[in-house]
């Protein structure tokens, strides 16, 4: 399986935009910047062992696990709450590759994770990190973005967990005229206290917030490369409704 890593730099209204959705490359996998650090997790995981994950509505980790389990044998279990808006299309995807889907009862998003917790407990099975908030992921990304992160002054990305923040802050912050732009899609509350949990607090480190809701899918917003209609094209919206001082890059991860 080839994955896409040298993912292009293309330049778009004044901004810089690294175009991780490429990633996938020719691969089946979906159009995810987040598919090399899901993979780098899954390779330290034990293959005698199943790996659970629990996949919420406009995730693509049910996909890119199964797809990944597949490639390198793993078996792969992905708990999802079983509620009428969430989209078939996503289950066959990932029953396609031969993982097992555990549907369960829709309700808020903690208590579904907590049932998932339950279930990988009960049944002995590794449970994959949720929002793949793990070391290992959050190196992944430093090392990423210090490759290309030179001559800007602004990093803007979308942060729905945080998780992915992680890394991308401590590559890009390397001195104090440095200024990380992180467009929420969940809760500033959400964000600082993951930011607070790795011990990545910075007054260069900056939280904002959009007109529209997480699965507001923007259908009156058109961007000029593809960005996924849940997470960046909310970001792209705040870019262009915004002038930073400096050069900006934006790290588009899904479309």
């Amino acid at each position: 399986m080839e994955l896409n890593y040298n993912t292009p730099i293309e330049t778009h209204n004044g901004i810089d935009v690294k175009r991780d959705d490429l990633m996938n490359g020719n691969t089946d996998l979906p159009p995810w910047g987040k598919i090399g650090g899901v993979k780098e997790l899954l390779l330290n995981c034990d293959k005698k062992i199943p790996v659970a994950c629990l996949s919420t509505r406009g995730s693509y980790s049910g996909w890119c696990l199964s797809g990944l389990g597949k490639e390198y044998g793993y078996d792969i279990k992905v708990s999802y709450p079983n509620s009428k808006v969430y989209p078939q299309e996503d289950l066959d995807k990932i029953k396609s590759y031969g993982a097992e889907l555990n549907p369960i009862k829709p309700n808020m998003v903690q208590i579904v994770h907590n049932k998932h917790k339950s279930i990988c407990k009960e049944n002995g099975w590794q449970m994959f990190p949720y929002g793949f908030d793990n070391e290992i992921y959050h190196d992944y990304f430093q090392k990423r973005i210090e490759d290309v992160g030179d001559g800007y002054d602004n990093l803007i990305v979308v942060a729905g967990t945080g998780v992915t923040s992680i890394g991308l802050i401590k590559g890009f912050l390397t001195d104090k005229n440095k200024w990380v732009h992180l467009i929420v899609t969940s809760t500033p509350k959400t964000i600082e206290k993951i930011l607070q949990k790795h011990n990545v607090v910075n007054e260069n480190i900056i939280l904002h917030t959009t007109d529209y809701d997480f699965y507001d899918e923007m259908k009156d917003f058109d961007t000029p490369f593809p960005c996924n209609k849940y997470w960046d094209k909310k970001a792209w919206w705040w870019i262009q409704n915004n002038r930073l001082k400096g050069k900006s890059l934006f790290w588009n991860l899904g479309a």
